[in-house]
């Protein structure tokens, strides 16, 4: 679809992607062909935690795909998602590199369902949490906007209700 965009010599701002499968290819194809997009909102129902860290680690890259990306929203995602890269990402964007646009707000909302994954080594997930809401509240702090709704409960890696609880309570300070 990416292509035939490119073809048509359109210059898109915003860019709903839905898809079904686990394929990162579309995605990509896509985006890499849309400069102009400042506003994405993704979809992506069949993805696992590993396909949104490949996306996050796609969305980071120096020069950056979607160098006008102003603004990420992820829906209905119904797999955990790994705060390490997905924050790594956020303060990427956030630096505006190479001339790319800064990024000014993300949004993740997760499906209702309950999920449960056990971690192996809970210790050092704390520290890598905690290390990674640090880098959060900061980037937080110098104006990106995070919003992370209807997280599930995980004892893991992962973002959990607790972790929004702790992000919002630092909105309020």
């Amino acid at each position: 679809m990416g292509p035939l965009i490119a073809r048509s010599g359109c210059s898109p701002r915003r860019l709903g992607v839905y898809l079904y499968e686990q394929d990162l290819g579309p995605i990509q194809d896509c985006i890499s062909c849309l400069p102009t997009v400042r506003d994405l909102r993704i979809t992506w129902l069949g993805a696992s935690e590993d396909d949104f860290t490949n996306l996050f680690d796609i969305l980071a890259e120096d020069p950056p795909v979607l160098p006008g990306l102003a603004s990420l929203s992820i829906d209905d995602c119904q797999t955990d998602i790994d705060v390490g890269p997905l924050v790594e990402m956020l303060a990427a964007r956030r630096a505006g590199r190479d001339g790319a646009a800064q990024l000014q707000s993300f949004r993740l909302a997760f499906d209702d369902q309950d999920r449960y994954e056990g971690g192996a080594d809970l210790q050092k997930q704390d520290k890598d949490i905690e290390l990674s809401l640090e880098r959060l509240r900061g980037l937080r702090s110098e104006g990106l906007k995070v919003d992370i709704r209807s997280a599930a409960k995980w004892f893991s890696k992962n973002i959990s209700s607790q972790m929004i609880n702790e992000i919002e309570a630092g909105n309020h300070s």
